[in-house]
């Protein structure tokens, strides 16, 4: 690529920098994003591995999708249904806990009354919560900022295997422990990640990043994937465009950094007292856990029983609260295991049927996971054929995605899955915000927000380029 000028720099083709070039450039502004791997999506992608069988790489369903949902006022302002199916699964999610088999369905009723049934003595509090965190606004929800989500759940009920059951879908969905968790972390991802779920994009994860990336091109704009960015090149204060690995200068006014702050403040950005700081503060903040993603094949047998068409979230069933030698512990992890070519044909072959199984991991060292790892896969392996032995007789094992392995796929802090941790001391910090004291650069992503995932991710995008339009 020549020495150019544009509008806007986009530092990351991942969910949130595609988001923010898609409304730059339905704008009409000159936008270039520059993505340092061969495909866009960061977590939120597909690949082929062995017997020419499509995995999602960390990502296993979209979430919030509903009409005045985050993510599905998103796709409506994009038109993004112009290059793309969304399918939805009637039960989103099923959660095993030792004996217990509880379904959440999209009419939230019956998933009241499948709680119910499994603990009656809890009937009204049930009613209040499910009450409480469907319908309340964030403005109710940030309330709760300043307690964690294990004092929430203790102010409303007694059983403590139900407390335990929530507690382990929030840790898998947020990668913070329960009992460190801001509870507005904790209500709003159970709304928007676990009651509106399941709903899945027809040809993987991949296909929703390739359609926002349609948007962007098809409406002017410029994505350059296998490229690096080296430096944010800064004269007289402000942003005056970036430097990539290759040499070439690329002239902007404004660039949004989508990725990892660690990244931008450190590696890219070249001022000592920038670098200082951010060196200071990261060591000083806590980054969520990161994850390990098993990808197994299974015979087509599976397709025989429906459960497979939900999330299934296998918990440890132990009463005692998780901590993090629990979570190391290869032995009481929870995990959950998702099947998506029973709801779209096209990623599967003739005789096997893909399926992703995820759990929390912390980040450690390579020669940690290169030793450990298969711990992991063998007690997912063994769990599964436990619970469903009919079809994981032949189970294999095609690929795992280690923390490290999801560092290189993103660069994350840590191979942080969520960002931040949602801990209370971190929510709202006045230096991770869209815009900041270096002129002309501006912050997308989950390592900004009050929340984390995806739709975090989508919003931040959404609101990077409002403030960006606003500015220009």
């Amino acid at each position: 690529m020549r020495e150019g000028s544009f509008d806007v720099i986009i530092i990351g083709a991942g969910i949130s920098g595609l988001v923010t070039g898609c409304y730059l450039t339905q704008a009409g502004l000159k936008v270039l994003l520059i993505e340092q791997r061969k495909e866009v999506g960061g977590y939120c992608r597909s690949f082929v591995l062995k017997n020419n069988l499509r995995f999602d790489a960390c990502v296993h369903s979209l979430a919030s999708c509903r009409g005045g949902g985050t993510l599905g006022e998103i796709i409506n302002d994009l038109n993004l249904k112009k290059f793309l199916i969304i399918t939805e699964t009637a039960i989103p999610n099923i959660i095993i806990f030792g004996e217990k088999k509880i379904r959440f369905y999209r009419d939230l009723g019956k998933t009241i009354d499948e709680f119910i049934r499994s603990f009656p003595g809890e009937e009204a509090n049930i009613i209040s919560f499910f009450q409480f965190v469907s319908n309340s606004d964030p403005l109710l929800f940030a309330r709760l900022r300043n307690k964690t989500f294990c004092e929430f759940l203790d102010g409303l009920f007694k059983d403590k295997s139900l407390k335990r059951i929530i507690e382990r879908i929030i840790l898998i969905s947020t990668g913070v422990l329960p009992e460190d968790l801001s509870a507005f972390i904790g209500c709003s991802t159970f709304k928007e990640y676990v009651l509106d779920s399941g709903y899945y994009p027809i040809g993987g994860m991949q296909s929703f990043s390739d359609a926002l990336a349609k948007i962007v091109v098809s409406t002017g704009g410029v994505i350059k994937c296998g490229d690096k960015v080296e430096e944010i090149v800064l004269r007289e204060g402000r942003v005056a465009g970036v430097l990539l690995k290759n040499g070439v200068f690329l002239k902007s006014p404004r660039v949004v950094s989508s990725g990892d702050v660690y990244q931008t403040f450190v590696n890219l950005i070249r001022n000592c007292k920038v670098n200082k700081y951010w060196k200071s503060k990261i060591n000083c903040m806590i980054p969520s856990m990161s994850a390990i993603c098993v990808y197994l094949s299974v015979e087509r047998e599976i397709e025989k029983d429906i459960d497979f068409q939900s999330t299934l979230y296998f918990l440890n069933n132990s009463i005692s609260r998780d901590s993090e030698e629990s979570i190391q512990d290869h032995k009481r992890s929870s995990f959950l295991v998702s099947c998506p070519s029973l709801l779209d044909k096209t990623i599967s072959n003739s005789s096997r049927i893909p399926v992703l199984a995820l759990t929390n991991a912390f980040f450690k060292s390579r020669d940690f996971w290169s030793f450990n790892k298969k711990f992991f896969v063998t007690e997912i392996i063994n769990i599964l054929k436990s619970g469903y032995p009919e079809f994981f007789k032949t189970v294999s094992c095609c690929g795992v995605a280690t923390p490290q392995i999801l560092y290189n796929w993103t660069l994350n802090y840590r191979g942080a899955a969520y960002g931040w941790a949602g801990i209370p001391s971190q929510l709202g910090d006045a230096d991770l915000k869209i815009k900041n004291d270096i002129k002309g650069l501006y912050l997308s992503g989950h390592w900004i927000t009050k929340a984390h995932g995806i739709i975090s991710a989508a919003y931040s995008g959404k609101r990077a380029a409002k403030q960006i339009l606003k500015d220009c």
